[in-house]
């Protein structure tokens, strides 16, 4: 981006503006001691930070653009969050009946978990043989 930040390498965070009502923050690190040096633009959205790919050639008005077509992109994701959230409802009355119930797979479930935990069981005591060469030349 070639940023006075970054040319100074400055450590730090900054909130750089607001635009949509979200934060648009910033962040200069140095990694691997000093040897390089990171810079990375994000919207503070609730619940997330959403990153802005930062290239070594984008210019302001290519930050810009990256951070309109995100914002642009909130109605799109709000749409598919409510989508999911009608199928979730209309699934759940199916989960509530079933609440209660008996597993019907309940005695191959103790089965397997039986044998889960006798392979458990033998595998452990192969580790123990391994570490202990006394009781291995016993056996």
């Amino acid at each position: 981006m070639g940023s006075l930040t970054e040319r100074a390498q400055q450590i730090g965070q900054w909130t750089l503006g607001t635009l949509g009502g979200f934060d648009v923050k910033m962040e200069g690190t140095s990694r691997f001691g000093s040897e390089s040096y990171a810079l990375e633009v994000w919207i503070e959205r609730t619940g997330m930070e959403q990153s802005v790919r930062l290239d070594g050639d984008l210019t302001a008005l290519g930050l810009i653009s990256r951070l309109e077509y995100a914002l642009d992109h909130f109605e799109v994701e709000l749409a598919e969050e409510r989508r999911s959230l009608s199928e979730a409802e209309a699934r759940l009355p199916g989960y509530e009946r079933r609440v209660g119930e008996t597993f019907g797979l309940q005695d191959e479930l103790e089965a397997k978990a039986a044998e889960l935990k006798a392979l458990e069981a033998d595998l452990a005591a192969n580790d123990n043989r391994d570490a202990d060469p006394a009781a291995e030349q016993a056996a």
